[in-house]
């Protein structure tokens, strides 16, 4: 295979010089200094001269800069918008990329000696008992401080902490790892570590991969689905993606969407073509893609707009999916109707957005949220629920472990209480009553996703909690949580409204 270019994975680490600017654009046209280009560059370069490859891809020296983020540059926007839609293609269609997985920033270096106690002197030895020929070996002790593995690497290592750098290990379809200590080659036939041991059982492979989306990652597809993986996979393994990539930092807020853009076009070749990406969902798999949650104590929701509340890009705070495999055994009970994006470039579904919002029909019931500890009994009429809130309300206090449990009953017009206080009554006989004064006087919506029945004849309710956008001429929800009901009673759904709802 001819190589064509290799292409840079690397941390900036804060501001870079020289970059390529309106300004730079002719001079580097003509010439690039050497000299002035940051250390990661020069090693970079050196790297790929040394492979015989002539091309080498740096964002930063290949895409048009704003030398002043506060300020609006026009052609550097214009440049940026327009090359965003190809960083996918960039680094799926190179030669291989280099990942400068330990240098925290642009002027650190790749290729840093280490500082090492002398090596102890090679001795012959008979390796294999079948054979006569002896090679040198050398036997060395690594204390656990010095050990490197690319697993830690790819885990926790500064590259690997960065939200761009995700979808550019995926999509790649070579990989030339830089450590401190060795290097590591990756691809999809095989792992190589530059001290020559095995991949397993020494654990120095990534800590993420995805064997399944292989074949949909590092190939030229037509549109259309592709016959090698099922359409509900991909759209599990999307949440898995999702899981992975909203844990990664971002210079930018509003790159949210962008950084993850490369996946989004790949998966979405491999789909139906009727199918759309709305602000990170796919209509054909919007219900399941609605069940994200807050994965530790807040998923606050960004305030400068970048994504409609129901998106998982709303949030700079990692989320995870309360349902991915087991989405198929809920019954769903909610129908998107439609749905209008207002993109940033109307070229890039998959980038920026302005505005956004989708029309959904399904059930609905008030929530009140209460302060009030009640009591138990076995006849009391409700059921434990877990109600998930995105942010945190100050006037309710956190529960042990962060975990969201509650007591939700069904009032009379099919309205929910949501108590968080609650205890087991000692005496069934003890009496208690509803008290009004006890409710928050935020008022909630619920909307119904569907029904998750299990084989052994349990189900649970499976529900968004929204709240209405106040000062607009038409209705307007937004989504402030997720709420699942265990074990709803025969007729719980009788009283709720069936009605037309606006989401944004």
């Amino acid at each position: 295979m001819a190589a064509r270019y290799i292409a840079l994975s690397h941390c900036w680490g804060g501001k870079i010089s020289p970059i390529l600017t309106t300004a730079t654009l002719e001079q580097f046209q003509e010439l690039l200094p050497f000299d002035d280009l940051p250390a990661n560059f020069r090693d970079a370069i050196s790297i790929t001269r040394q492979l015989g490859i002539r091309y080498l891809w740096i964002d930063s020296l290949c895409i048009i800069q704003n030398p002043d983020p506060g300020s609006e540059d026009y052609d550097s926007k214009r440049d940026w918008e327009k090359e965003c839609e190809k960083m996918g293609a960039y680094y799926g269609n190179s030669t291989l990329t280099i990942y400068a997985l330990a240098s925290e920033r642009s002027t650190q270096g790749i290729l840093n000696r280490i500082d090492s106690l002398p090596r102890p002197k090679p001795a012959k030895l008979r390796v294999y008992p079948d054979s006569e020929q002896s090679y040198e070996v050398t036997v060395e002790r690594v204390g656990d401080e010095e050990k490197e593995t690319l697993k830690g690497l790819d885990k926790s290592g500064p590259l690997s902490l960065r939200g761009w750098t995700f979808q550019e290990s995926l999509l790649s379809p070579r990989q030339l790892y830089y450590g401190k200590r060795q290097i590591y080659w990756k691809c999809r036939h095989g792992f190589e570590a530059g001290d020559g041991l095995p991949a397993e059982p020494d654990h120095r492979t990534p800590f993420y991969d995805f064997p399944m989306l292989s074949p949909i990652l590092h190939a030229d597809l037509p549109s259309g689905p592709y016959l090698g993986i099922g359409t509900d996979d991909l759209f599990i393994q999307h949440c898995r993606l999702v899981t992975l990539y909203s844990s990664k930092k971002l210079t930018y807020k509003s790159d949210k969407l962008p950084a993850f853009s490369g996946l989004a076009q790949r998966i979405h070749a491999a789909l139906p073509k009727e199918c759309e990406y709305l602000a990170g969902l796919w209509s054909h798999d919007f219900l399941r893609g609605l069940t994200w949650r807050r994965q530790y104590s807040a998923a606050m929701h960004c305030a400068k707009y970048r994504a409609p509340s129901w998106s998982w890009a709303t949030t700079d705070d990692p989320v995870t999916y309360v349902y991915t495999s087991a989405f198929k055994h809920v019954e769903p009970l909610l129908q998107l109707l439609r749905w209008k994006m207002k993109l940033c470039s109307p070229k890039n579904p998959y980038g920026e957005i302005e505005a956004g919002h989708v029309v959904v029909q399904g059930y609905t019931t008030p929530l009140v949220r209460s302060q009030q500890t009640i009591m138990i009994k076995k006849d009391t009429e409700g059921n434990y629920a877990s109600a998930d809130y995105d942010e945190p309300d100050p006037e309710v206090p956190p529960t042990a472990g962060g975990i969201d449990k509650c007591f939700v009953i069904f009032r009379d017009d099919g309205s929910l209480i949501e108590f968080r206080n609650s205890k087991r009554a000692e005496d069934d006989d003890e009496e208690w009553t509803i008290d009004p004064d006890a409710f928050l006087p935020a008022n909630h919506l619920v909307l119904l996703i569907g029904v998750k029945r299990e084989w052994s004849g349990r189900h649970e309710a499976v529900c968004i909690i929204l709240r209405e956008v106040t000062g607009k001429e038409e209705r307007e929800f937004e989504r402030v949580g997720f709420l699942s009901i265990k074990q709803p009673g025969p007729s719980w759904i009788e009283k709720w409204d069936n009605q037309e709802l606006r989401l944004v």
